[in-house]
């Protein structure tokens, strides 16, 4: 069975037994001057990516795309990237 969880704006936990892949990670910050912050809040941020294999990051925008959330991923996640610009800034 696959569950899907969304966390806050575009960021979604797709869990399917084998493994689980963060989408758009976005939890920490504010962004765009502080006008944008995820919502609703995430209660457990630790907890949302906990077990994390997979991390696919669709576009580089803050929304999507947040280094401080990342950062928090065990390193050994795999990264997916589509091949798109400027999505090359990313490495």
């Amino acid at each position: 069975m696959i569950k899907i969880t969304n966390a806050c704006n575009g960021f979604v936990r797709i869990d399917t037994g084998k493994y689980t892949v963060l989408c758009d990670p976005w939890l920490k910050k504010g962004i765009f001057d502080n006008s944008w912050y995820p919502y609703p809040p995430v209660k457990d941020p630790e907890g949302f990516i906990k077990g994390g294999t997979h991390c696919f990051i669709s576009h580089i925008h803050e929304d999507h795309y947040d280094l401080e959330t990342i950062n928090e991923f065990d390193r050994n996640m795999m990264m997916l990237v589509p091949d798109v610009y400027p999505n090359h800034l990313i490495q």
